[in-house]
């Protein structure tokens, strides 16, 4: 049993699976991006469930989610440091070509 399968998510305190995550709605004032609707859609890839955090498609991914998208520049929420530095989808895209 994985560890996920043991510990609640830390944002909502569900258990992590097919139940969406009922933590904040909003990211840097902008809505989260559920299951489904990436930019690089996990479900064309025959996923009915998120195959890291396990939730349904249209639920919104649990903290720590490797597939969560982030709503300001489109990366992956879990490693884009939109959050940490309030930039704005430009600098975001900036600072990552910077790279």
């Amino acid at each position: 049993m994985s560890d996920r399968q043991v510990r609640p998510c830390p944002a909502c305190g569900k258990p992590y699976g097919p139940e969406s995550c009922t933590a904040d709605l909003l990211i840097l004032s902008r809505l989260r991006v559920p299951f489904g609707e990436e930019s690089r859609s996990w479900v064309e890839d025959e996923f009915d469930r998120c195959h890291d955090c396990g939730v349904e498609v249209g639920g919104l991914h649990h903290a720590r989610c490797d597939v969560e998208e982030c709503p300001k520049c489109g990366g992956q929420r879990l490693s884009c440091r939109c959050e940490a530095e309030g930039l704005g989808t430009e600098q975001a895209q900036a600072a990552e070509a910077a790279k």
